[in-house]
Parts: C-alpha cells; structure tokens; sequence
C-alpha cells in the first residue's frame, strides 16, 4: 500500500522540511496508519490500522485533548456541515456519484443524518448497525431512512445491510476524503471516497484558481444560492458574449444568475463595437445601446462549485428563468464566491 496518504503513529519523529517519507527510511515502517486524504488534523476516534504482534489488525484508536489545557479546544471545521458532495464510487455504485446530500436532522445520539437531493440515499452513523454491542459503530450509506428515536440499528433490519460503510465513533461528521468499505462488482472493497463539503464561499480570485468547479446548470445554481441562505434562489439566465460563465450573485439587486455562452451575444457585442465608441461606458452605467441591456458589474460575486455534481434532469434546468435576449455579462471585476459542489448487501 505504498503511495496512499495517512496518518502514522510512529517513534520517529517526522523531518518537517520533508513533503514524504518523513522519518527518511525509505520505507513505510510504522505502528499503525490510518489511509485518509484529509491532512488538517487525525481523527478523533476511529479504526486504524496497527501491527499487533504477527499481524495487521483494524483497531479502535481515540484521540482527545488534555483534559488540563487552559484554552478551549477549538471548534471542528466540519462541526456546521449542511450539505456534502459524494464522488469516487466504483462502477457498480456509480449512481451515487455527484449526488449532493443534505443535513435533515439528529439521531437520538445526536448524530447528523444526511439525504441525497431528488433521491432515495442517506447517510447516517449507527452505533451498532445490527442492534448487538458486538458491532463497531460506522458511518453508513444506505437506501433506508434512520430512525430519530432508536439509539442503534437505525434502519431497524437487525443486521448490517447497506451499500458503503466507514468506522469510527466520531459521530459528528461523516469524513472528508477517506477509505470507505464499499459493496462493488467482485465484493467489498476499500475505495477512497471524495466526500467534500457541498457549497461554501470563496473570498476572491476564480473557481479554477480556488481548485473547484464551475457551476453550470440552473439545478445546481439554485441548490447553491439555497444552502448558502442567499434571498433568490431561481436564477435568471444570461447569455454572455465574454467573460467568465457559471453561476452568479448580483447583491445591488438580489438576483441570482446563469451566465452562458451565447453566439448571438457574441455578435451583439461586435455589432455594439463597431456601432459606437461609447459601448464600453454604456455597459458599465447600465443604460441601453443598440437594443441590449447592460448589467452593472461591481456588486456582482462569482458562485463556483468545488465539486464534481451529478447531471440535473431537463425538468430541473426548465426552472431557469429566461432574460431579454442579447442580455450580456458586464466588466469582470468580481470577487470570487466558490459554491462547492454527491446493490446493497451485508457489511463487513
């Protein structure tokens, strides 16, 4: 498994001018390692994997704070997660790939639980999937919905049935870009998943620039501007003779908006150029030329997606609301807001 991106407990200590191979013995010696792509902090508890005696074993490992520290320890991250996008599904589970899941609720043990937007898949942790003590706790993927009463085998089938699992008894939040055991084609099989946060804002620059996605399409546009609370969340369309395209927020008039490429935009723009000298202060006062309204350009903000979604259906795209044909994007001194883009069987 050499290559893959952990965590290690080791008795040497890591070179910190070093990017790999840390302890600088050419190999992957260690106690124990847990594979994850998230390098922000190990976590809290979780099943690693450690060399006990003659053998590779998955053992539970906590990790917490000093119980004498003087200053509070400081909040998770993740602790405010709403919305996740799920990508890195094998073949047989591919339907699960782009799917944006959202936060609907707690569980009795005050665990988040998560549905995928327009389908039937959620994402919960489970103390004991099978009802027994017997069972490890674990993140879950699964086709049933929890139950918000029951304390363990929350989808109440009395075994661990469901299509991709993670263990850990961190219950508050499922983990960002780790090995999950997952059901595919030839059996189970350890994946890494990208599971990432689903919408969150990026202060300036371009979503390239920030590593995201642009948002293209009015569905995810929508589903965007409403996990980030923003007034409007049905987007007007505007085709652009040039220019960044994707999903935008104009603040100075609360509108959301759908920035295209559009070829009769684009001859619009050439007809306005060679018609005057003025087009260039017309589309910056937003006063009309030649037919074609301008938009002013300072208020608006760039709303990006940072992960790979799942195609929308036409009749979710059909909700864009059409603008005056010819309407162009204005002068492209944005500040950058990133939106970041989600066959059973038994566990094991």
């Amino acid at each position: 498994d050499k290559g893959t991106p952990r965590w290690i407990l080791n008795f040497n200590a890591p070179d910190p001018s070093l990017t790999q191979d840390l302890d600088g013995d050419g190999r992957c010696f260690y106690l124990a390692r847990l594979d994850s792509q998230d390098h922000s902090r190990p976590p809290s508890r979780t099943a690693w994997r450690m060399h006990c005696g003659s053998t590779w074993r998955d053992v539970l490992i906590g990790l917490e704070a000093p119980s004498a520290t003087t200053t509070p320890a400081a909040p998770s991250p993740h602790d405010s997660i709403s919305a996740l996008v799920l990508n890195g599904v094998c073949e047989k589970q591919k339907f699960l790939n782009g799917l944006v899941f959202t936060k609907e609720g707690n569980t009795a043990r005050e665990a988040p639980f998560y549905k995928a937007d327009g389908k039937g898949y959620y994402m919960y942790w489970d103390e004991h999937c099978d009802g027994l003590n017997t069972s490890n706790p674990r993140w879950i993927i699964d086709t049933h919905r929890p139950s918000v009463n029951r304390s363990a085998d929350l989808d109440d089938d009395r075994k661990c049935h469901y299509l991709a699992r993670f263990a850990t008894s961190d219950s508050a939040t499922p983990p960002l870009g780790s090995d999950w055991r997952v059901y595919c084609d030839h059996g189970w099989q350890d994946l890494h998943l990208d599971l990432q946060e689903a919408f969150a804002r990026v202060p300036n620059g371009t979503c390239e620039a920030a590593g995201k996605v642009t948002i293209s399409d009015a569905h995810a546009c929508s589903l965007a501007a409403s996990h980030l609370s923003l007034s409007q969340s049905a987007p007007v369309n505007v085709p652009s003779a040039h220019g960044p395209s994707g999903c935008f927020w104009d603040a100075s008039s609360s509108r959301l908006q759908l920035v295209t490429s559009s070829p009769q935009a684009a001859h619009a723009a050439e007809h306005d150029h060679a018609d005057s000298g003025n087009a260039s202060e017309a589309s910056s006062n937003g006063t009309h030329h030649g037919g074609h309204r301008r938009l002013s350009g300072p208020a608006l903000e760039a709303l990006c997606a940072g992960g790979q979604l799942a195609q929308s259906s036409g009749h979710q795209d059909a909700a864009v609301i059409s603008a005056a044909v010819g309407l162009r994007a204005p002068a492209w001194a944005l500040a950058a807001v990133a939106l970041l883009a989600l066959g059973l069987a038994v566990g094991v």
